[in-house]
């Protein structure tokens, strides 16, 4: 009742500024929460570039590694005749090695982002899609190292000219025809 008395003997340009005051107050809350959750949103959306940013990056430089991989592979399979197994070996299988090396280190370094990944695209790329493709991306990555390395092994075995089995039936056909 006090207040409401209080209200009533007010003159009409008091309860005008009152009531401007209590608009202009709400209209400054308002803007203040607005203003917090736009930054929170700007913040948010600025964290996912960089988190997109660096996905990127790391993908590129996988895929850079993969090709570095594929030439130095190129590279020993058309050399290592000419240049012999041990020279070959050394210039093109050695760094081949570290190519596939950091290729699993990219691929640790992507799975970071599974969490992001997940919460961000959550209805079109599932966080679980994402671990499993990883996954499927490391088997391949051994695989193309294991494959390789059996063909290396293969090639050192076979020999050239007077090196492996080759050198070895050319040393027995040169016996034979003595």
């Amino acid at each position: 009742k006090d207040i409401a008395d209080f209200w009533n003997n007010l003159s009409l340009s008091r309860k005008l500024l009152v009531a401007f005051g209590v608009l202009a107050l709400l209209m400054l809350t308002v803007g203040a929460v607005g203003n917090i959750g736009l930054n929170s949103v700007q913040t948010s959306y600025k964290h996912a570039l960089e988190d997109g940013e660096e996905l990127e990056a790391i993908s590129l430089t996988l895929s850079n590694n993969l090709l570095t991989a594929r030439r130095h592979e190129k590279d020993f399979l058309l050399r290592w005749k000419e240049q012999g197994f041990d020279v070959a070996y050394a210039n093109y299988v050695v760094t081949n090695q570290e190519s596939v090396a950091a290729m699993d280190k990219n691929i640790d370094a992507l799975s970071q982002f599974a969490p992001a990944v997940g919460t961000a695209f959550a209805t079109n790329y599932p966080q679980a899609q994402y671990e499993n493709d990883l996954k499927v991306l490391r088997e391949n990555a051994d695989l193309y190292e294991q494959n390789f390395q059996k063909m290396v092994q293969l090639i050192k075995e076979k020999g050239y000219k007077d090196t492996g089995l080759e050198g070895q039936f050319r040393a027995d056909i040169h016996a034979i025809e003595d």
